[in-house]
């Protein structure tokens, strides 16, 4: 484990233990109201001081080619029952329920469809494969009049991808997941994938480019510009009363008004917590309140502490730290109880 210093260990019972009575004032922005109307050019010098923000990521473009499992069915030849039954003896498990092993007779249409999808699945990974080592062996361009011909012998459909992202690829559930990740291991030397397949057959993607970051013209994000905008100029003029209604509270108090009372007075949320400790835990009070009244001397109120949803006032009532000598059992037990976190 880790070695504690006796003062580390005496520093932090000390904040563990230290009893707070204090009053948090929350001023939510969702409750500032502002009228804000910007103008067409105000819209659009926001955007050219943030165009970074507006813009397309590197996409992925890539086409691809489907064995279709259902493509295959016609070239199957129809099982006979000796067939079906092999295929169901060694596949009891998969026709097995939690309630009961079926027989042959009672699900007989079922094994009948399960055969055929399972071959024509193994027919279309077959080639696939072999499409794959005609490419590889005979070193096939893509796009090349070669490349067409096989396209053509194989009776494949050549297919365009959207030009997409590494983040957007969750939202692609017609193709197989991890072959759009493969994508970006690709290059234009080797640039087809491994098969990949889902329930409607196998799979091969084809790199072609990589798009690169392009900017966005105002046209297509003015909507968004002018959310971003409107909720900038809030924020603003929120910080701006913010700062007002600080300067209210710190004159109320200098005239030996009442901080709980001022601060209702002026639409905050109040708060009062007494002899709270770090222990208490209470989700409504930050660490960063806690870090801020530990800065704080007594009787007096802190600036605005900015937060997502507004910002916090604090003011001190009093504190009450204990005392911890170095030597106490207490202290030990938290030397230990450090080293062994710090050293985790």
């Amino acid at each position: 484990p880790g070695y504690t210093l006796p003062i580390e260990a005496v520093d932090f019972l000390k904040k563990l233990k230290t009893k707070w009575s204090f009053v948090q004032a929350d001023y939510k922005i969702a409750d500032f109201q502002a009228n804000i109307q910007p103008s067409e050019s105000d819209l659009k010098s926001f955007f050219e001081g943030s165009k970074d923000f507006y813009v397309v990521p590197p996409r992925m473009k890539a086409s691809y080619v489907c064995f279709e499992n259902e493509h295959f069915i016609s070239k199957i030849k129809h099982p006979s029952e000796a067939e079906l039954r092999e295929f169901f003896e060694k596949n009891k498990a998969f026709f097995a329920t939690e309630k009961e092993a079926p027989s042959f007779e009672s699900i007989k249409d079922e094994i009948y469809s399960s055969y055929m999808e399972t071959l024509s699945r193994k027919m279309a990974e077959e080639s696939a494969n072999k499409f794959l080592m005609r490419i590889y062996d005979e070193k096939i361009a893509l796009g090349s009049e070669k490349f067409y011909q096989l396209l053509k012998e194989s009776d494949l459909k050549f297919e365009q991808i959207k030009p997409y992202t590494a983040k957007s690829i969750a939202k692609e559930k017609s193709l197989p997941q991890e072959m759009l990740k493969q994508a970006f291991s690709l290059d234009k030397d080797h640039y087809f994938s491994d098969m990949h397949s889902n329930d409607k057959g196998t799979y091969i993607l084809f790199f072609e480019k990589v798009l690169p970051k392009a900017n966005l013209p105002f046209e297509k994000v003015r909507k968004q510009v002018e959310r971003h905008f409107v909720a900038a100029k809030k924020r603003e003029l929120f910080n701006e009363k913010a700062n007002k209604i600080e300067d209210e509270l710190k004159k109320a108090l200098s005239e030996g008004k009442g901080f709980t009372e001022t601060a209702r007075s002026l639409g905050l949320k109040v708060l009062e917590k007494d002899d709270y400790t770090i222990e208490e835990q209470d989700k409504r009070i930050s660490f960063s309140i806690l870090d801020t009244l530990s800065k704080m001397k007594e009787k007096t109120v802190s600036d605005f502490i900015n937060d997502k949803e507004g910002g916090i006032f604090v003011y001190l009532k009093d504190k009450d730290i204990p005392k911890v000598e170095k030597d106490d059992e207490e202290v030990k037990k938290a030397q230990k109880r450090i080293g062994a976190y710090t050293s985790n």
